[in-house]
């Protein structure tokens, strides 16, 4: 009886020994992957400096890119100023700029209108090639029934499946019209097979399902079309802050960049 008492001792603090290995060894692990998992978090959450990814910068303050064409442009303290005179037209002209669209972008400027007639579409931003219309562009922002509106390939984004033979679209006509003598802070995502357009940091429109296109950007048109050396849809008003990224935005980065405007021109 007493060896099998021994056996059975042994055999207990055995026992003992192995459940003391294994929770030392379980909290082992549980340690490194908390530690593993503070550390993903970590890098998750470290914000992005948005300056890294701008390709495009300019407060349309002064005459400063090399070999743009700035046609009968003036500028005041609240940008450059545009008109719809037809003996005298005005626009601004950025050549080679490039910028891969189908990675996704986004586009932010600021601009006021001095016309509210919402029958005559307005150009405010285009990404152009030589090709470029009013209906056929690679991106364009534009002011079409004093709402902002854009076009990004063929597909127009105020009408239903983007074309006009299927009716109006929602999404475009339940945005609200914006006043004329005001200015407005507008800021366009591309991602992938979505539209996001920001009017002063609140979402303005949605639209899904867009398409990729293969049309290639190589200028940058602000105040007005040319196609076929012609001029369409002239703006009349004021617009600064034009700034392009490489990549969509947050919501965040959109406010920031709302609230980081210059206090001169900003007048909302």
């Amino acid at each position: 009886m007493t060896a099998i008492k021994n056996t059975q001792n042994k055999i207990s603090k055995r026992l003992v020994t192995f459940l003391l290995v294994l929770v030392v060894l379980v909290s082992c692990k549980e340690d490194k992957k908390e530690n593993n998992e503070s550390t993903k978090t970590n890098e998750t959450i470290e914000p992005r400096k948005i300056e890294d990814i701008m390709v495009f910068e300019n407060l349309l303050m002064e005459e400063n890119i090399e070999h743009a064409d700035y046609n009968n442009i003036k500028f005041d303290t609240q940008g450059a100023i545009f008109s719809k005179s037809k003996v005298s037209p005005t626009y601004i002209r950025i050549p080679n700029f490039e910028l891969d669209l189908k990675k996704g972008f986004n586009v932010s400027f600021s601009f006021k209108t001095e016309d509210d007639d919402g029958t005559k579409p307005q150009s405010l931003i285009a990404f152009a090639d030589k090709f470029s219309s009013a209906s056929r562009v690679p991106f364009y922002v534009y002011f079409p029934g004093n709402r902002v509106s854009g076009v990004f390939g063929k597909q127009l984004l105020w009408a239903e499946g983007f074309n006009a033979q299927n009716g109006n679209s929602r999404e475009y006509y339940d945005s609200f019209q914006l006043s004329k003598d005001q200015f407005y802070f507008v800021s366009v995502n591309i991602n992938g097979s979505k539209a996001e357009i920001y009017v002063n940091s609140e979402l303005y429109a949605y639209f899904e399902n867009l398409l990729p296109h293969d049309l290639k950007v190589n200028h940058i048109l602000i105040g007005a079309l040319l196609s076929n050396n012609e001029i369409a849809n002239p703006f009349a008003g004021n617009i600064h802050g034009l700034k392009v990224f490489k990549q969509p935005l947050s919501e965040k980065e959109i406010v920031f960049l709302f609230n980081s405007q210059p206090e001169i021109i900003k007048e909302y």
